[in-house]
């Protein structure tokens, strides 16, 4: 496991008031945060219809491996 991931007191701030978080929760909002923008961009990718039909992912796949 990283040092990153592993559980750690830390002192945070919010507002001057004091708060505890702990590295693994920080983790979890980051790896969150990731989520949201990756399905944002799966949505931006629909809007502009930069999307392939699953039969047509296929058969370029098909096409690449043959070559």
């Amino acid at each position: 496991m990283s040092t990153f991931l592993k559980s750690e007191l830390q002192v945070v701030t919010q507002n001057g008031d004091r708060k505890s978080e702990t590295s693994k929760n920080c983790a979890q909002e980051i790896e969150t945060m990731m989520l949201l923008k990756m399905l944002a961009l799966g949505q931006r990718q629909i809007d502009t219809g930069k999307t392939r039909t699953a039969s047509q992912a296929i058969a370029n796949v098909r096409t690449l491996a043959d070559n």
